[in-house]
This record gives C-alpha cells, structure tokens and sequence, in this order.
C-alpha cells in the first residue's frame, strides 16, 4: 500500500503482548487512531507529524504527551519506557550506573549525554569539535565506572577518552598506536583499569589511575568486538571475528588500593572454539566461574572458565545475537536479537520471559541495573529501559 503523506495507518504493527495501554494521536491530516492491547504503532518515522499524543494506561492514567517525552505502558508485567536521549545521529554507545538512575550514550556525531532514566531529562558530557579530537568520527563504544566516577569512550580515528562521569571533564586521552580502530571497551569493577578492543585483533589495558597504557593483549586474527572483566579485573575475556573467545588472567596478584602499584601483565589462559560466525558479545559471571558468549551464529554458550569447557548452549534467536549478558544475581541471562529480548534461567537453561519492542530496528546492546531491577538496551534510535525483576 502506498503510504499518505502524514499518514501512519500502515505503521500499525501487531505484536504480542499483555499490554493494557490505549495510545490515542492525530497526524498532520487530523486523522485519529487509537491503539489497544497488543496493537504497537511505530512512531520513529512519523514524529514530525505527531503534534500530540494521549496516552492512557488501564483508564486510570490519561495525560498529554510529546514524542520526546517518555512513553510507557505495561508489558508482560514488566513497565517499558522509551527514552530519546537527544542525540542528531544515530545511537553508537549504552552504558549505565550501578543504580540505574543515569544512563551514558555515545552517537555517531560524536557527542556524549547522560540521561536520567526517572524523567528522560539529559546533560552532554562531551561533543567531539575541538582540534585534539579532529580526527575523531564519532562514538563507537562507552563503559562507566561507578567506583570511580569515570566515563570511557571509544571514538572512531583509534581514539580512547577518559572522561569525569559528573562534569565530563577529560582526565587522559589515547590515540591509535597501532591498534586501529576502537570497537569494544570496559572497565574492571574498580574502575582501575580500562580495557578495549580493536581491529587489530588486540586488547589494551590502560591504567586508570597513573592514565596510562600498561599492556597490550594480542592473539586474535580479527577484530575484537566483544569485552568483558571480572569484578576484581582478575580476569578478562575477548571476542571477535575469528569466532573465537580468549580467556586472560593476571599472572601477577590483584592490583591492591595503593596507587603506586602498576598493574602485573595478563597471560592468555583458554582460547574457546566453537560458534561458527563472528563473536559478537561476552560476559564473566560474579563469581568468575563461567563465561557468556553471544554470536552471528544465532547461539548463546556458557563455558567454564577454569577449564575452558562448554557447559551449555542456548538456541537463543533465529536471528543473530546482537549482544547478552549475566543478570546480577547470576540467577539469569539476557540476550538480544532483532526486536527482542530473552531472558533464560541459568538453571533450567530456558527462556522464561520474553520483552518485545514496536521498534523495527534491531536492539544492538543490552544491560542489567545492579540490582537487577532495570533492563536497558538500545536500538541505534532510542533506549528501551523494562521496570521489574524477572521472576
């Protein structure tokens, strides 16, 4: 069907849901449409033409909304909100605090916001325009230290930012020393050490406290696009597009709180073979005793870090996984693909919830609060944040 100028009846989706939300807007045509249970229109390409939107939820809720603001209804018990953080790009980076209260997004025009989750409002950290960051096109990556109060930021050109989470003032700045470009970074639970991925196929380990680079890892034959370190940063695991994962661990003891203390080198421990396609994502669990990896093979696979063995696999999607990770309370995992989010019980091994979007994009990343009770992930457009534990 040809689509009317102003019009979005034909953006009318069906998904399913247990959503009890009544979505009430008119176009630039002042035609109305009304949404009910199950019923999703996908408002990204419309928003112009959106000049007011009435949302009600169970009829006991019923308040004028703009498209920037939030939107939120019920969805298999668990409260979705859609935040458009204000970036002009698209989204390139996700990130949030322990408690979940504020979330960090990169975007390819190269700015960097944090966002309160409460009420959608945002502050910009950093825009990418003055001449030190020139060659610089944008965000790629973005991981946060609560411990530390620290932003870092992979930017395109092989550039690595550490950035102040309060005022985003620079506190170090790396440039490609012949690793390429930056495609994963994340920090140890300290916040001591921040590690990143390129296309070059290596790790580097930069020290956050003498704000230096202290070690670079190699042994991948592509790039590494997948990143993941243990709460004491005793170990690290990698993953790329060899389809392969690798497993380091500090050959020395854990770096204590003394300052002066310089981070012992990693040695690589297990090389994991099995997925078939490119490792897109990982994780290490609280207790450093497994490791989670997701990949263009369709598949999510737990190994056992001490040996190196498979432990399980999980035919997560039909489709690509795009990102997963281990809840806080290592009881669950959450993975993600196309529109929609799985989460599987780490002892049955089986998928006991599943989040859809109305998006059309696919969900790139994906993240648990610390206390479990938040699911964030992104779609390149807007963050997606479900209220609620899994049971």
């Amino acid at each position: 069907k040809k689509k009317k100028t102003g019009s979005v009846m034909d953006a009318k989706k069906l998904i399913p849901s247990r959503g009890r939300a009544l979505f009430q807007f008119t176009t630039d045509e002042s035609r109305a449409l009304s949404l009910r249970a199950g019923q999703v229109v996908d408002l990204d390409k419309h928003c112009r033409s959106l000049p007011s939107v009435m949302l009600t939820v169970e009829d006991r809720l019923r308040v004028p909304l703009s498209f920037l603001d939030i939107l939120q209804y019920r969805t298999d018990e668990l409260e979705l909100r859609t935040l458009t953080p204000g970036h002009h790009h698209s989204l390139r980076g996700l990130a949030c605090t322990g408690d979940g209260a504020r979330i960090v997004t990169g975007s390819a025009e190269g700015t960097l916001r944090v966002n309160c989750t409460a009420d959608g409002s945002s502050m910009e950290l950093l825009q990418l325009q003055d001449p030190v960051h020139a060659a610089s096109q944008g965000v790629v990556a973005v991981a946060v230290s609560d411990a530390a109060q620290l932003v870092g930021v992979g930017c395109r050109g092989g550039h690595v930012l550490l950035l102040r989470l309060d005022t985003g003032a620079l506190v170090a700045h790396f440039s490609d020393a012949g690793w390429g470009e930056v495609e994963a970074v994340v920090f140890d639970g300290r916040g001591q050490r921040l590690f990143f991925g390129s296309s070059a196929g290596a790790v580097v380990v930069c020290d956050t406290v003498r704000r230096t680079l202290c070690a670079r890892l190699d042994g991948h034959t592509a790039l590494v696009s997948g990143l993941a370190a243990s709460t004491d940063g005793c170990v690290l695991v990698s993953g790329g597009g060899d389809n392969t994962l690798r497993v380091w661990e500090m050959a020395g003891e854990p770096v204590g709180e003394r300052e002066e203390q310089a981070a012992p080198p990693y040695e690589c421990r297990h090389v994991l073979r099995g997925h078939t396609d490119w490792v897109e994502a990982c994780d290490v669990s609280r207790d450093s005793q497994l490791v989670l990896s997701g990949s263009l093979d369709c598949s999510v696979r737990l190994w056992s870090r001490q040996n190196g063995t498979l432990v399980a696999t999980l035919p997560a999607h039909p489709h690509s996984v795009s990102d997963c990770c281990f809840s806080p309370d290592a009881r669950h995992i959450l993975s993600c693909s196309t529109n929609i989010l799985r989460v599987w019980d780490m002892d049955s091994r089986a998928c006991v919830r599943q989040l859809h979007t109305s998006h059309r994009t696919w969900l790139l990343r994906c993240c648990w609060s610390a206390d479990g009770s938040t699911i964030f992930a992104h779609n390149g457009q807007n963050v997606l944040v479900w209220s609620g534990k899994p049971e």
